[in-house]
């Protein structure tokens, strides 16, 4: 059951003010708070949470003008409704130069008055309620999107860039956001012609994951990185922007080049060897590596069983297999 739309009612008229509890608390969506002072209803807004203000305009002491002011100094978003029976021209211009709602005229039958100002302000606080929710969701979206340590962007199929958080200008290694978001998308590939695959499979599929590029930072170092993007599209079909995310995969392309590199010279060098070398899993005997001189005499047997293709007539490992006096990664002996 929705919450009761709790209202402070404010007039120097009795009368006004029970007629007006009294209606709108009849229709069971309001809860109504009466003051019959500019003063007593500041303090009643300090006691109470109150969703929305109507207040007439000439009261004692302070008109309904000075009482807009003062709430507006300590809560600019409050809904603040005139209901009226003076409303020079004058007078209205103020109330929504100071931040007025709406101001309606105490004219006309009662019933289709308060009727309207019922619908009126469950309007106005319905709007502002969902305007605050929706300003809440974006503090949390920022407060997220700033705080993740991994790259984030938003940017259009043109390659504009419309948001990025700190991570990725860190990553990127410019000097600020600003610079960056000047900077076309296409421009940060090393090679501009790699962003049309991801362009094309992003629009065929409607996201790209893990795809490996190089881009050029701040300085010119050339960095890997890894990009995971998804299209965000209209009513229409249409691609709007894409969302996505940026890490840096340097360190661990540099790792694979390097282990590359190694295995080629560990495979010339076992190669250019006239014996057999071969290398087999510790647990399960499967070749990983036979050299040249292997591949010549038994063919590649990369994959298959070393004891198995190497011996005839064998159920078991060789007896003379040294895998059981190996040590592995972290100094131990293989279980028997």
């Amino acid at each position: 059951m929705p919450e009761k739309i709790r209202v402070l009612y404010v007039d120097d008229e009795r009368s006004l003010r029970d007629v007006g509890k009294k209606f709108l608390e009849r229709s069971g969506d309001f809860t109504v708070f009466t003051a019959e002072s500019a003063r007593e209803a500041l303090a009643l807004i300090k006691e109470q949470h109150i969703d929305a203000v109507i207040s007439d305009y000439q009261m004692p002491t302070m008109n309904g003008i000075d009482l807009l002011k003062a709430v507006r100094n300590t809560d600019p978003d409050l809904p603040f409704v005139f209901f009226s029976g003076k409303g020079t021209k004058e007078i209205v211009i103020e109330a929504f130069r100071h931040g007025a709602d709406l101001y309606l005229q105490k004219r006309g039958d009662p019933k289709f008055l308060f009727e309207d100002l019922q619908h009126t302000v469950t309007e106005i606080v319905t709007l502002r309620n969902t305007e605050r929710a929706l300003h809440e969701s974006e503090k949390r979206y920022r407060s997220l999107f700033e705080g993740v340590p991994i790259g984030l962007y938003r940017t259009t199929p043109s390659g504009q860039i419309l948001d990025i958080n700190p991570a990725l200008v860190h990553l990127l290694g410019y000097p600020n956001r600003e610079m960056l978001m000047t900077v076309s998308v296409p421009d940060l590939y090393v090679n501009p012609g790699e962003r049309s695959p991801w362009l094309a499979r992003i629009e065929r599929e409607g996201i790209v994951r893990n795809f490996e590029v190089q881009f050029r930072t701040y300085d010119g170092t050339i960095i890997w990185v890894r990009d995971t993007g998804e299209a965000v599209r209209d009513g229409s079909g249409q691609v709007v922007y894409y969302n996505g995310n940026i890490e840096d995969i340097t360190e661990r392309k540099l790792a694979e080049a390097a282990l590359t590199e190694s295995f080629a010279t560990f495979k010339t060098v076992m190669d250019s060897l006239d014996a057999l070398v071969y290398v087999a899993d510790m647990k399960t005997y499967e070749v990983l590596f036979i050299n040249q001189y292997g591949r010549k005499i038994w063919g590649d047997l990369t994959g298959k069983i070393c004891w198995k293709s190497l011996q005839v007539g064998q159920n078991g490992p060789c007896q003379f297999c040294t895998n059981e006096k190996l040590l592995d990664l972290d100094g131990i002996l293989p279980k028997s």
